[in-house]
């Protein structure tokens, strides 16, 4: 089961997501923790492992750019979405250049987001096998 890490903005935007049809049997997704500051998603990076991190754009705290940069930086190692209310090029293409995942407009379907885990499934699995070769 590959472990998510959920960064919202409000609680209603977590169980919205938390509640699509997409987790567990599903997709093999299993969302392990939910925050809502980005400060507090880089503690629980730097403490557990973790496959898949979506945050939105504007989450407090640490934002959803800084986020993925801190990602980056320290070698944390997870695959990270962003959600965000606006389709910016440059929003988009800064995430893009940091090595964002992805970059959806924020609240996706249960099809967005079994596609989006799908994808995130099969990265996941070419990592794994290069790591093994190494």
């Amino acid at each position: 089961m590959y472990q998510v890490l959920l960064a919202c903005t409000i609680e209603y935007n977590a169980r919205l997501l938390s509640a699509l049809s997409v987790w567990e049997e599903h997709s093999d997704f299993h969302i392990r923790q939910v925050v809502y500051d980005g400060n507090h998603a880089l503690e629980y990076l730097r403490r557990e492992s973790y496959d898949l991190v979506i945050t939105e754009l504007d989450i407090h705290g640490t934002d959803g750019l800084g986020l993925l940069r801190r990602i980056k930086q320290e070698g944390l190692g997870a695959l990270v979405v962003l959600l965000s209310d606006t389709v910016e090029f440059e929003y988009v293409r800064e995430s893009l250049m940091f090595g964002a995942f992805d970059y959806l407009k924020k609240m996706p379907d249960a099809q967005t987001m079994l596609s989006l885990l799908q994808r995130a499934k099969e990265r996941l699995a070419e990592q794994n096998q290069q790591n093994a070769r190494t």
